[in-house]
């Protein structure tokens, strides 16, 4: 189910969510010299989107399962894998790629602070 729109009452749109979710990367990459900001408007832009369909793929996962059943034809039934899944690892390879990216623009001397635990794991290896 979708994040609800404490204004409205109805759940965000798409276009809502992914311009969330800009805001939310922008804000972990501030220290990103302006210049650099400039190339990664668009890893950004396609790092929100992913990270919105990420989401509704891991709900529709979650309603449907891994795997589905199906008919092809009168007498021939059987179960497969849920095709969201092939998509879902799509994503998240690619989802990952602009992450690490972004994460490769920054500033090798910055600081990493405790809140920003994916930032953590991308420069340590680990979690802090």
């Amino acid at each position: 189910m979708r994040e609800i729109n404490k204004k409205t009452g109805e759940p965000f749109t798409l276009d809502e969510l992914v311009t969330r979710a800009k805001r939310k990367i922008k804000s972990s990459y501030k220290a990103m010299n302006p210049e650099k900001k400039k190339i990664a408007e668009g890893l950004i832009e396609n790092g929100a989107f992913l990270y919105v369909h990420l989401y509704e793929l891991q709900e529709a996962i979650n309603d449907e399962g891994t795997t589905i059943e199906y008919q092809n034809g009168k007498n021939q039934f059987g179960t497969k894998q849920n095709p969201d899944i092939s998509t879902y690892n799509a994503f998240l390879k690619q989802y990952k790629e602009i992450i690490k990216q972004l994460t490769d623009l920054l500033p090798e001397n910055e600081d990493i602070s405790d809140n920003d635990e994916l930032r953590a794991f991308l420069k340590k290896g680990k979690p802090r």
